[in-house]
């Protein structure tokens, strides 16, 4: 992966945790000019000072992904810092623990569409203009696997 990235610029949205911040350090490590973004601005933070303990450094900016106003804001950020921008990871998202349509609320599952598919499309709404300008770039989107495992936990 080394040598097709670096150089490249990178977003990462949901880099807080997980995936996403498993994306940003292993882009960042490979020599990727990174933007990694996430609500939890102290876990950003966390990551920023490892990855310039590593001499990879990153930049954070705190955004919600559910939020269409917070992902322009983003998009326009890493463009003006980047120059650019060759590949969106959307790694954040949201669960309910307790998604039995028993006791899902309509605030809760809002909620969870809010960040898992409609930050996904604002994302994607903010970076196509800038991409198709500069002929191509990259959206990866992270998702879960329990479509394909479905259980009674989940409407």
């Amino acid at each position: 992966m080394a040598e097709s990235v670096k150089g490249k610029s990178a977003l990462v949205i949901g880099a807080s945790s997980g995936i996403g911040r498993e994306s940003a350090v292993l882009l960042a490590r490979a020599g990727a000019r990174v933007i990694a973004s996430a609500r939890r601005e102290n876990a950003l933070r966390a990551l920023e000072g490892q990855m310039e303990k590593e001499g990879a450094p990153l930049s954070v900016v705190g955004a919600d992904a559910s939020k269409a106003a917070d992902m322009q804001r983003l998009a326009r950020q890493a463009l003006e810092k980047l120059g650019g921008i060759d590949i969106v990871v959307y790694s954040a998202g949201t669960n309910n623990p307790d998604r039995s349509m028993a006791r899902l609320t309509p605030g809760n599952w809002d909620g969870m569409i809010a960040a898992n598919l409609n930050g996904a499309y604002y994302i994607s709404d903010a970076v196509l203009p800038a991409m198709r300008k500069a002929g191509g770039g990259l959206i990866i989107f992270i998702s879960s696997i329990s479509a394909l495992a479905p259980d009674v936990s989940g409407a």
